[in-house]
């Protein structure tokens, strides 16, 4: 996980940019729809991974509060500039300790976007179970995964979606979305895999 976090660290502006340029809603298209059934006067997200900030900017505009958790620095860093928002709050954090997050904090959504696939199998399975708790009473859990190998140093794990799925569902979850979709940036080796959960 490191060397993945001193990627981020390294490439902080260009990933920033990059990221910038695909919408949340474009991206995250295939389930935003699900948000619309979250009909709070107060509603809480938390996005692990948040990279750029893009994402948490987006659930901060359709009146979420957004704790935002990224583990490389100067990610983190250029988050706070681009998106400087009072319904957000930034912590450096990760997966799967998540040494800022108490288990009294519940969140609508939980969304763990581009980050799974650097966890360690064993590391993944560690995730579910520490993000389990997080999630309210019908409250969704939001994983996208980039199927396809690195270039550029980056470390990627395998992942088996039945697993995901059985290992979810052992812990109160049930699948709503199981989607892959092609690259948003038209990278032609790439493809993701949405998987959105909801809490029984």
């Amino acid at each position: 996980m490191n060397e993945n976090i001193n990627f981020y660290n390294a490439n902080a502006e260009f990933l920033a940019v990059q990221y910038k340029s695909i919408s949340a809603s474009i991206v995250h298209g295939s389930w935003k729809h699900l948000l619309l059934k979250l009909d709070k006067a107060t509603k809480t997200a938390l996005d692990v991974g948040a990279g750029s900030g893009r994402d948490a900017s987006w659930l901060a505009n359709q009146n979420f509060q957004v704790t935002a958790l990224e583990p490389a620095k100067k990610l983190l860093s250029q988050a706070k500039k681009n998106f400087p928002h009072n319904n957000i709050q930034w912590l450096n954090d990760s997966l799967p300790s998540l040494k800022t997050i108490n288990n009294e904090c519940c969140f609508d959504v939980v969304l763990v976007s581009a980050v799974w696939m650097h966890l360690s199998p064993i590391n993944q399975c560690k995730s579910l179970e520490r993000l389990m708790p997080l999630i309210k009473f019908r409250g969704l859990l939001v994983i996208t995964i980039r199927v396809g190998n690195f270039e550029d140093g980056r470390t990627a794990y395998p992942f088996n979606a039945d697993e995901l799925v059985e290992q979810a569902k052992n812990n109160k979850l049930t699948i709503k979305i199981n989607n892959i979709s092609n690259d948003k940036m038209q990278r032609s080796n790439v493809t993701w895999q949405t998987l959105v959960f909801e809490r029984d």
